[in-house]
């Protein structure tokens, strides 16, 4: 069961764009894996454009924060 739904979408599209550039013959090992997290902070920081709530927002911008820390990029 996925208890944070934010970390699960966000994992869902890094995996997504993983899969792509596997299938379109693009290096993954190296940078493909960067490539896939950026995709999948754009996608956060799209969804938390388009989310209303105040409380979504926060548990989104917190999970940005998460994945931008120098030391997971």
């Amino acid at each position: 069961m996925i208890k944070n739904i934010i970390e699960g979408a966000r994992f869902i599209v890094q995996k997504a764009e993983q899969m792509n550039g596997y299938l379109s013959g693009k290096q993954y090992y190296e940078k493909g894996e960067l490539h896939a997290i950026n995709k999948s902070i754009e996608f956060l920081k799209n969804l938390k454009s388009k989310i209303i709530d105040e409380k979504e927002k926060e548990k989104i911008s917190e999970t940005i924060k998460q994945w931008t820390a120098e030391t997971i990029l």
